[in-house]
């Protein structure tokens, strides 16, 4: 999508100009969607985690639709019951390479298959 396509490509320039390997990205309100696209293109490679705060509804209902578009890729003999339960922090477990942690409403939600972050 456009939208990815941009996240992805502004990471990419600011990694290169500041001459950074990797970085933990902070995505807040409303951007929380830009860093989200960049670490699903670039996880685990440039992108060591992800840092999402602030208000995370414009998240959230990204998050559903990509869960859509997921269900509507899926072949009809595949059952796709498990996306219709998904939260966003399944879908960053299972759809993003790199630790994530969601601060909202100072409420802390944090996973990590290495227990990093």
């Amino acid at each position: 999508s456009e939208a990815t396509d941009e996240g992805e490509a502004l990471v990419s320039a600011v990694l290169e100009v500041l001459k950074w390997q990797k970085v933990v990205l902070v995505g807040c309100d409303k951007e929380s969607i830009l860093a989200i696209d960049a670490a699903l293109r670039l996880a685990p490679d440039r992108i060591a985690g992800l840092v999402f705060c602030g208000d995370l509804s414009t998240l959230d209902e990204y998050v559903k639709r990509r869960i859509v578009e997921l269900q509507e890729g899926c072949p009809d003999d595949v059952d796709n019951a498990d996306l219709d339960e998904m939260d966003i922090d399944e879908f960053l477990h299972s759809y993003v390479d790199c630790p994530c942690s969601i601060i909202w409403d100072g409420d802390i939600s944090t996973w990590s298959e290495s227990s990093t972050l």
